[in-house]
């Protein structure tokens, strides 16, 4: 299990890639920063705007939704993660 000890919004002072999608930001990029521990090691991470407000509606919607999400693909999770809540959505109105 691990935990988020730091999440701020940062203004770059060096290039970073986005987690979300992998993307090079540039110096003076407004990012959020993100670290923390698991299974006794360290993580962190940046991520541009848009992958955080991407993140944060995944999350509201199934706080599990991105368990499996690694680095840079946020967006193709985010087709497959629509996906089937389309199809959930979909059955629930069929009744099924």
């Amino acid at each position: 299990m691990g935990s988020c000890l730091t999440s701020k919004v940062v203004k770059t002072r060096k290039p970073h890639r986005c987690y979300g999608c992998y993307q090079l930001q540039p110096v003076g990029s407004l990012l959020r920063y993100e670290s923390g521990t698991i299974d006794g090691g360290m993580w962190s991470r940046y991520m541009c705007p848009v992958c955080q407000e991407i993140w944060e509606d995944m999350h509201k919607q199934d706080p599990f939704a991105y368990e499996s999400i690694s680095e840079g693909d946020l967006f193709e999770a985010k087709e497959d993660w629509l996906f089937v809540q389309a199809k959930q959505d979909a059955d629930a109105a069929k009744g099924g």
